[in-house]
C-alpha cells in the first residue's frame, strides 16, 4: 500500500487524543476498522507510525479505565505536519470512502 491514512496535529499546543479510528468503502458498519488495522488502539501501537516514518511507532497510552488511544502533548505551535500520526492503506480506484475518529482535545483545534 502507499496510501495513508495521516492526521496532521502540530498547528496547534496541547494535549490530543485518537481513538477509533475506520475507514470504511461506501456507509460501512457502526464500529470496526475497515480498511485500517488497530483503529482502537487496543494492540498498542501496532500498525501506527509517527508520520511517514516506518521505523518510529505512534504514542499510545493507556487511561485509568484500560482504554488505550493515541496520545500526544503538543508543546509549542508550529507547522501542522510537524507532529502526526499515520497508517498505510490500499486505496481502490473509484471507491469513495468515509473516514471516522473520536478525537478530543483539552483546547480547541484543528486536525
Amino acid at each position: 500500500p502507499q496510501a495513508r491514512v495521516l492526521f496532521d496535529l502540530g498547528a496547534a499546543a496541547g494535549l490530543v487524543n485518537l481513538d477509533n479510528v475506520a475507514l470504511f468503502v461506501g456507509d460501512g458498519p457502526a464500529f470496526d476498522d475497515g480498511l485500517l488495522n488497530n483503529g482502537d488502539f487496543e494492540l498498542g501501537s501496532e500498525s501506527w507510525l509517527v508520520g511517514v516514518d516506518d521505523s518510529t511507532a505512534a504514542p499510545v497510552v493507556t487511561d485509568a479505565d484500560g482504554n488505550q488511544h493515541y496520545s500526544f502533548n503538543v508543546t509549542a505551535a508550529g507547522d501542522p505536519w510537524s507532529v502526526n500520526t499515520s497508517q498505510k492503506v490500499e486505496t481502490i480506484e473509484g471507491q469513495v470512502g468515509k473516514v471516522c475518529i473520536d478525537a478530543w482535545s483539552e483546547t480547541n483545534r484543528q486536525i
